[in-house]
């Protein structure tokens, strides 16, 4: 009988090596597959996907919205500079119309337009419109209401109120981000030669205006205008500070260079720091203002039917030369001037022209006031020669000593006032008189109007006080301890300004 034998089948693996193994019959092979991965990685990457779409469009959307509200910024800062230096005018109102305007998602741009208070306090951030200074050399803000040249707007969305909301988003919602808030800031700087309390008109003057020793001047509620064109420093400067000498201003402009440099801030800053002073913005090479009294026309001398001229004819009065005259004294013309040395003089209202005549003791004085007082109101001192004496001489005008000097013009003593052209001049030298004034009283001086010296120099020292509300000046010195103060109000204003954004 045949023997019986079983067969074993030898399962080679995969590479074929000849090892053994075993499967159970049935048995899957695994290889790491996992069902639904894919779908889960799918909608990972989706959302992802959204999120950074959504996200582009909402940065899109704030980016525009952005620059809608820049533009409402610039637009009434523009708007408000044009005119914060116009009499009478409202930046305040301007800027606050010209941001209604415009339109930030979908909304239009309200600005809050709250009284600003002077002085200024607190942060600037907080308020929507601010008046105040441009300072150049600094590129500083500085918030008042004392003579300013800028407009500050700040238009924002930040759910202060109703009319200002956060802005929404379109897909922030979904991430948990409803709103964002903006904010954008301008400034418009007005830098032209609209308006000033003291104008120095010679171009060739050289310094056109200089402050020396301790001398102050202090022009409040104005600027400064100097049309010298100097060049370099000191004598040749168009305007020079020496010393412990100190300025106070809205702004200090002029057509050439000045001395100290606006460069050199370490400098400036002492010239502008004394008391609790403001900074003011200094521009070089801004041109020239115009003579805005340069039409006015001249007062007339009267004369009778032959031609002569009309002298007062008071018996008590010394046709030709007033000295210590108790007056009250009537306008007209004295070829001889007038000169006060003790008494009081009342001058009744009108226009006194005064010529140089030469009397003893006196070189071609128009007006000489050393002591006493003199009193005018609705008076205008007119500057001008001897037309008497063939070889006649036109005045000085010296103010100095002890004296009181209480005059006020034509103009200021009506209602409503008329500060503007002739009606506003209190004291006026001719145009073709070139001799030298000095005002270098004690500190008795309360002259209101204009001062119109076209063509002279004019000398301030002493402590001289208030020197009318402007000055027009061939040039100036102001020397010693002189404190000299000049309050703006606005008069023979002349826009010509250039309005600029520089924030």
């Amino acid at each position: 009988m045949e023997a019986c034998s079983v067969r074993r089948r030898a399962i080679v693996g995969p590479a074929g090596n000849g090892r053994h193994t075993r499967r159970k019959a049935g048995a899957i092979r695994n290889h790491g597959y996992r069902p639904g991965i894919a779908l889960a990685w799918t909608s990972i990457v989706l959302i992802v996907m959204v999120g950074m779409v959504g996200l582009s469009i909402d940065c899109g959307k704030l980016v525009w919205n952005v620059h809608q509200l820049q533009n409402a910024a610039d637009a009434a800062a523009l708007a408000g500079a044009d005119v914060v230096k116009t009499p009478g005018a409202d930046p305040v109102g301007r800027a606050y119309t010209l941001a209604l305007a415009n339109i930030a998602d979908g909304l239009v741009v309200t600005l809050s337009k709250a009284a600003q208070p002077d002085p200024f306090g607190g942060d600037q951030n907080t308020w929507d419109i601010l008046l105040g200074r441009w300072v150049k050399q600094m590129r500083e803000f500085v918030p008042t209401l004392n003579a300013p040249n800028a407009v500050r707007v700040m238009a924002r969305r930040e759910g202060l109120d109703a009319a200002a909301p956060r802005l929404p988003m379109l897909f922030g919602p979904i991430f948990g981000v409803q709103t964002a808030n903006a904010a954008r800031e301008a400034i418009g700087w007005s830098h032209g030669l609209s308006g000033a309390g003291l104008i120095i008109l010679d171009p060739a003057a050289r310094p056109g205006l200089k402050v020396l020793g301790t001398g102050k001047v202090n022009v409040e509620n104005g600027g400064i205008q100097v049309n010298s064109q100097g060049t370099g420093v000191k004598t040749s400067a168009s305007v020079y500070v020496s010393g412990d000498g100190r300025m106070q201003c809205g702004q200090l402009s002029l057509d050439g260079e000045i001395d100290p440099a606006p460069s050199d801030f370490t400098e400036w800053e002492k010239i502008w720091d004394y008391g609790e002073r403001l900074p003011f913005g200094i521009v070089e090479d801004a041109g020239q203002m115009l003579d805005p009294l340069a039409g006015v026309p001249v007062p007339t001398i009267p004369k009778d039917g032959s031609g002569n001229y009309i002298y007062p004819t008071a018996a008590t009065i010394d046709n030709k030369w007033v000295a210590d005259h108790p007056g009250p004294l009537e306008p007209g013309y004295y070829p001889g001037g007038i000169n006060i040395s003790s008494a009081t003089l009342n001058l009744k209202p009108g226009t006194y022209l005064l010529g140089g005549g030469n009397p003893p003791g006196n070189q071609s004085f128009g007006l000489c006031l050393t002591g006493g007082a003199v009193i005018g109101h609705g008076v205008t001192l007119y500057i001008t020669k001897d037309y008497v004496d063939a070889n006649g001489k036109y005045g000085k005008v010296y103010i100095g000593g002890n004296v009181v000097v209480d005059i006020t013009p034509p103009g200021d003593e009506t209602t409503p006032k008329v500060i503007d052209g002739a009606p506003g001049i209190s004291i006026w030298q001719d145009r073709n008189n070139l001799q030298p004034t000095t005002l270098a009283g004690g500190g008795g001086m309360m002259i209101s109007g204009t001062l119109y010296f076209p063509r002279n120099e004019v000398d301030l020292a002493g402590t001289p006080g208030k020197a009318g509300n402007q000055i027009l000046a061939g040039s100036m010195q102001i020397n010693g301890t002189a404190n000299v103060s000049v309050d703006y109000d606005d008069r023979n204003f002349t826009k010509s300004d250039t309005v600029v954004l520089v924030e």
